[in-house]
């Protein structure tokens, strides 16, 4: 158990100084957080944006030109009947070329749609980071006021206080 402990405390030590946020706190540098690839929703955002790409970018293969090169190489012996006449070789070299002409839009539709899809999924991670924003931004500011609140108390605290110690004086 103690090497355990020699072994992972530097580790979370460094993970710590890395992510240390600064004294003061100030709302530029928490607000550098919202953006960070480090939290799951992002990662998880960042991945629809990756997949409706590779989706866009299929898309718009799959109308494009395509190229099938295929072989059969074979050695088969001379038949008895040829009398000796003709080949031992039977291989074949196939190369097709296919090229759709017209698919009343339909590929244009689908074109369409992946590369709005992609867009979504875009603007839906750029409304994730501004929601974080808000998020942090709220936070910041709940502290702020809490700090301003308990200031408040204690100069009423002490105010109160002054006044009851003047009141004890003058009696």
């Amino acid at each position: 158990m103690p090497t355990l402990c020699v072994c992972v405390l530097p580790l979370i030590s460094h993970a710590a100084e890395e992510r240390a946020l600064p004294v003061p706190l100030t709302l530029d540098a928490a607000l550098q957080f919202a953006a960070s690839s480090d939290h799951f929703q992002l990662q998880s955002a960042e991945e629809n944006l990756q997949q409706a790409l590779a989706e866009l970018e299929q898309s718009n293969a799959d109308n494009d030109v395509s190229v099938n090169l295929s072989g059969r190489l074979s050695q088969v012996g001379v038949s008895n009947f040829a009398n000796g006449e003709g080949s031992e070789n039977d291989s074949v070299v196939s190369l097709f070329v296919r090229k759709p002409i017209y698919d009343f839009g339909k590929t244009a539709s689908r074109d369409d749609l992946a590369r709005l899809n992609a867009e979504l999924k875009q603007i839906e991670k750029s409304y994730l980071i501004e929601q974080r924003q808000l998020s942090i931004s709220q936070k910041y500011f709940d502290v702020l006021n809490a700090d301003n609140e308990y200031l408040r108390h204690n100069e009423d605290l002490a105010m109160g206080y002054i006044h009851y110690d003047r009141a004890r004086e003058n009696k």
